[in-house]
């Protein structure tokens, strides 16, 4: 039985994916009045951190099954195929524009990588047996150990430097990592989150989050738009347009720690809502069809300018995932049949 406090953070992260890319692929960034920023900068620069969140999710739950599952593997690769494919055809159809490249990256979901996320997640998935293996053959420290040197190598630069940006093979060694850092919570004594207290654990989530975000904010402020941008600016967006740096990561696992301590038992409703919520990233990011998705579907440069943009954006958001999330339940459904 599906637990639905994870069900609820997988349908919330995947709606702070589609909001940030709202924001970002849209424009609507750019183009929001002073009076929108506080909002819009808190809307925007939360796909990221949500990225993490569902990376996270999904290794809670994979560091469990120590088998390969063709099944499962064959089950993710058809639904990339199934949104990836038609929805290419249909941007060439509707829109032109759709060279054969791009056609046959659609066609490729692990070796073409239409999708990161998709492609990266799919490579854990065939190489989750041996980190398995090597998770729990080895004492609990050394694991500790490997998945800290990861921690650092990966999250340093990330935070510091702005290298080992968000290209695809770090991505994968940052799931590798994650996978190894629930493995070593796991093999501990009893729950593995008991000592984190739950409300405190939201709060510091949120405050990792919240801090750059409200830097951004106040230089915005106070230089205004254009104009050179202040290095505490720079560092802040570093910190947030990568999921690998220390602030996005803590915050990830924060509030990851509040929604896996909060039982809300097994709701059909949110479980069924939180169902599609991987269909979801696949369609709304598939590389033919997301500029149309928001210059010609969703408009964005109509609204873009309004006060009212991130509550705009925010029911967009919604919509997107609605729609997608209703295509996804009766493909489904007519697969089962």
């Amino acid at each position: 039985m599906r637990k639905s406090n994870f069900e609820l953070l997988r349908i919330l992260a995947m709606l702070a994916i589609v909001t940030g890319h709202l924001f970002s692929e849209g424009r609507v960034t750019a183009s929001v009045p002073p009076s929108a920023w506080l909002p819009s900068l808190f809307l925007a620069n939360g796909a990221r951190l949500a990225v993490g969140l569902f990376a996270l999710l999904g290794c809670w739950f994979l560091v469990d099954r120590p088998e390969f599952s063709l099944g499962r593997w064959l089950r993710i690769h058809a639904t990339v195929l199934s949104y990836t494919v038609p929805l290419t055809i249909l941007t060439a159809i509707r829109w032109g524009g759709v060279d054969a490249g791009t056609f046959v990256r659609a066609c490729l979901p692990v070796l073409g990588r239409p999708l990161w996320y998709a492609s990266a997640w799919l490579i854990l998935l065939a190489v989750a047996p041996i980190l398995h293996a090597a998770a729990f053959s080895v004492s609990r420290r050394d694991l500790g150990r490997a998945a800290a040197a990861l921690l650092i190598v990966l999250t340093v630069p990330a935070t510091f430097a702005g290298t080992i940006a968000n290209d695809f093979f770090s991505a994968i060694l940052w799931f590798v990592f994650l996978y190894l850092f629930v493995a070593w919570l796991k093999r501990g004594e009893g729950d593995p989150l008991a000592r984190i207290p739950k409300w405190g654990a939201l709060a510091v989530g949120l405050a990792f989050y919240a801090a750059p975000v409200l830097l951004e904010w106040a230089i915005l402020c106070t230089r205004g738009p254009g104009g050179p941008t202040p290095a505490a600016y720079r560092a802040a967006e570093r910190i947030l347009a990568d999921f690998k740096s220390l602030p996005m990561f803590l915050s990830a696992f924060c509030i990851f720690a509040f929604f896996a301590k909060t039982d809300i038992g097994s709701r059909g409703w949110i479980n069924a809502l939180a169902r599609p919520a991987f269909a979801v990233y696949v369609a709304h990011q598939t590389p033919a069809f997301w500029p149309h998705l928001w210059t010609d579907i969703i408009r964005c440069r109509e609204w873009a300018g309004l006060s009212s943009a991130p509550l705009i954006a925010l029911c967009c958001a919604v919509s997107v995932y609605l729609a997608i999330a209703a295509v996804e339940t009766l493909r489904l459904f007519s697969a089962r049949k």
